[in-house]
């Protein structure tokens, strides 16, 4: 396990150098970007939600089980 803390460790280290490493406008830049992405995906989420388009999803029955399972302690 710390191994694998150590790797992750190193592997932020690296990428908050990268970042360091950039010019403060280029790092604007980025973070605009990724707000704006955000704020879409975002928006889109929420218009496909009250559109309704989302409670088309439906559920049926599990197909495949074997009928000589039985289940032990259940609810009638």
């Amino acid at each position: 396990m710390e191994k694998f803390r150590r790797k992750i460790d190193s592997y932020v280290h690296r990428l908050e150098n990268r970042w360091n490493t950039l010019p403060p406008k280029r790092q604007r830049m980025f973070t605009k970007l990724f707000l704006a992405v955000y704020t879409l995906i975002t928006v889109f989420s929420l218009f496909y939600i009250w559109s309704g388009k989302s409670n088309s999803l439906s559920i049926h029955h599990i197909d495949g089980i074997p009928k000589s399972i039985t289940i032990k302690n259940a609810v009638p």
